[in-house]
């Protein structure tokens, strides 16, 4: 963000937000990387089902991400009933979704249900 603002150019309330605003940013961007860890496999797994024909699996499996858990989680720790943690809250949320998701899609890996392919090959080579 400094890139943007002068820090040097700032006083007062100004300074104070900025120094508010990259405490913030900083420490959401780093709970937001944990996502990167997890979203990898969920993406990877998803891009399997979808390339052997089990479009459904990935439908599923993304809606449980962002409607079963990041968007409740979200409202969740940033609610003033939940956590109280508003943007960090927001931002752990963004970084925890996607787990269950992975480990649904590892689990639909190991279940070979994806060497089944719901594609039929002849169809679209000979429209081709």
């Amino acid at each position: 963000m400094s890139v943007f603002l002068n820090k040097n150019s700032l006083s007062g309330e100004g300074l104070k937000l900025y120094d508010e605003c990259m405490s913030i940013g900083s420490k959401y961007i780093a709970f937001c990387s944990f996502d990167y860890l997890f979203a990898s496999a969920f993406f990877c797994t998803n891009g399997l089902a979808t390339g052997s024909g089990h479009t459904t699996f990935s439908l599923v499996n993304s809606a449980i991400n962002a409607v079963l858990f990041r968007i409740p989680l979200a409202y969740i720790f940033s609610m003033s009933w939940g956590f109280n943690m508003g943007t960090l809250g927001v931002a752990i949320a963004i970084g925890f979704a996607p787990v269950i998701s992975a480990i649904i899609g590892i689990i639909y890996v190991q279940s070979d249900k994806w060497k089944k392919s719901k594609l039929n090959i002849s169809e679209v080579s000979q429209s081709a």
